[in-house]
């Protein structure tokens, strides 16, 4: 199958440059990782959870972009998932319109 050229799905976000950094306030340690574990095992965005524990607790985090050298190889790999999450948008798409609903189209997040 021919991949290249073709339509990348919009919903990729690539956070691989992003570094969040502690506020004042935030505790660190066990209570952290049991939080973050809560929020994998629930389904949710740990950094959501996180959020919300900050605004409690009066701390914050910061998010700050580090530049990546991306190669050419990593690159490809970006593309080709961009690709695929495109072809399944489009899949999926057809058959729920197919059955009279609307497909929810979901979010692919590079780390």
């Amino acid at each position: 199958m021919r991949w290249q050229g073709r339509r990348q799905s919009s919903n990729v976000e690539d956070r691989r440059g992003s570094r969040i950094s502690r506020g004042v306030g935030m505790g660190g340690g066990i209570g952290t990782i049991v939080i973050i574990l809560i929020a994998l095992y629930t389904g949710q965005d740990p950094a959501v959870l996180m959020n919300g524990l900050n605004q409690v607790t009066g701390g914050g985090t910061r998010t700050e972009e580090v530049p990546i050298n991306e190669t050419p190889e990593e690159a490809q790999m970006r593309e080709f998932t961009g690709f695929v999450l495109a072809d399944t948008e489009d899949t999926w798409n057809a058959i729920f319109t197919g059955a009279g609903r609307q497909y929810a189209e979901p979010s692919l997040v590079l780390f």
